[in-house]
């Protein structure tokens, strides 16, 4: 008897509690209300986004100086300086014994006076180029305000640069010309650039020394044919120099549209390009590597959000793209054939336009009544885990990190438990009411 007496116990226990768990979700389902439990949740924040490609680069000079040896002056002494030389403004390149004394004065002075001109030129465009103002514009036109500070930048450092260097032209000469006055015949002829002697000719022939410049280099390098069509000149660039621990900014002096020659045997063609650095880098030399960022598109001041955050109602954002426009290309096709067939024996064609609801990324929003909601959103560019958000978000709003599943459309918003904040004697002070139903919708959630 006591074995069957506790076999019914148990049975008869289990449906109890079985019943009665039925019974609390039918009575209470008018009662208690589907909740949305979130345990992290966050707001949208504004960073600057950059779609960049990265290359490699090497530092080059951008061009060579000529310098040459008229015979008519005078006769030729000597070199005062070796190939391979590194060579500063106003070092002394070769030295000769003037043959015309006031013929080489007059021409000292003529190149004096040129330059004297060029640099007053420069010095009154470098002030035209500082007095210009990029007017402030609307928030779509951000883009085109940014981009236009960044070509005033360039114009007004570009012009700063050859000024400078003008300057230091103008007085290598004169101090040539104060040499020739105070020591007569022998004459010393000084470089008129940073470089690096290239080459010497000593049967004297034009040029008589030839320097590669080291105060204007550039960074070249090749890319491939796949991201050669995002390449374009004048297009922002940015690196890093590892061995000197230096950074630099610049833009896309010149993108070749033609390939290196043999590249394309061994696979894909490459295609050269050349990147113009804004300032000198203190300690770089001809030959030097460098990364190299090429900016294809950047945002800045953008709505943005972890990529996490955002759910789609397929599988992967590049499905919901492709979709879309399939869905679109077969709206086309079906509409080009009815303007093709056209109405028969002139019965009349009514069109009807369906509406197409193509859902798109979206993620889960606390609204201002405190319930989740279902946002839809319209998305911008990407960086890494971070996405642009074009529409559908403010800074405001609170956004959930969780999971797509735990959510329900309109529920109440709910958060973890911070037990620190509780303060226990407001919890005796509540309605057995609002604890039974807080009780009921624990059940529930379980």
């Amino acid at each position: 008897m006591k074995t069957k007496t506790k076999v019914w116990t148990v049975c008869l226990t289990t449906t109890l509690l079985v019943m009665a768990n039925i019974i609390l979700v039918v009575l209470s389902e008018d009662e208690v209300e589907r909740k949305s439990y979130i345990s992290k949740w966050d707001t949208p924040f504004t960073a600057d986004l950059e779609n960049a490609i990265a290359e490699e680069g090497v530092f080059q000079p951008s061009s060579e100086e000529h310098v040459y040896f008229d015979k008519d002056l005078g006769s030729f002494k000597q070199f005062l300086v070796e190939e391979g030389e590194e060579v500063e403004l106003g070092d002394p390149l070769f030295e000769y014994v003037i043959r015309d004394y006031w013929g080489t004065v007059t021409q000292l002075e003529s190149q004096i006076s040129g330059l004297e001109e060029e640099v007053e030129a420069l010095e009154d465009y470098v002030d035209d180029v500082e007095d210009i103002e990029v007017p402030d514009t609307e928030e779509p036109d951000a883009r085109a305000f940014a981009d236009a500070e960044v070509n005033k930048d360039h114009a007004e450092a570009e012009a700063e640069k050859e000024l400078a260097l003008k300057e230091a032209q103008l007085e290598a000469l004169e101090d040539q010309l104060d040499e020739i006055e105070e020591y007569g015949q022998v004459i010393e002829v000084s470089s008129l650039v940073n470089g690096t002697v290239k080459e010497l000719d000593h049967t004297l022939e034009d040029p008589a020394v030839t320097i590669a410049r080291s105060d204007q280099l550039i960074l070249a390098g090749d890319i491939d044919e796949q991201n050669r069509v995002d390449i374009q000149e004048g297009m922002k660039a940015r690196g890093t120099i590892e061995k000197l621990e230096q950074s630099w900014e610049g833009q896309v002096g010149a993108a070749d549209e033609f390939p290196i020659e043999g590249s394309s045997e061994l696979g894909d063609s490459s295609y050269p390009y050349v990147v113009e650095v804004n300032e000198s880098i203190d300690g770089v030399l001809p030959g030097y590597h460098s990364t190299v960022y090429l900016t294809v598109e950047e945002v800045q001041d953008a709505i943005t959000v972890y990529q996490n955050w955002i759910h789609l109602p397929i599988d992967g954002m590049e499905d919901f793209v492709s979709d879309q426009k399939l869905e679109d290309e077969v709206l086309e096709e079906e509409s080009e054939e009815v303007q093709e067939d056209g109405p028969d024996d002139g019965e009349e064609v009514e069109q009807v336009e369906e509406e197409v609801v193509v859902e798109g990324p979206y993620a889960w929003v606390m609204n201002d009544l405190g319930l989740v909601e279902k946002r839809y959103l319209s998305l911008g560019m990407d960086e890494y885990n971070l996405q642009e958000v074009q529409e559908g978000l403010t800074l405001e709003e609170w956004v959930a990190d969780e999971p797509n599943e735990e959510f329900y459309e309109g529920t109440s918003f709910l958060t973890s438990l911070e037990a620190e904040r509780i303060h226990w004697t407001d919890v005796k002070s509540l309605d057995k009411g609002v604890m039974w139903e807080y009780a009921k919708m624990g059940l529930l959630m379980r």
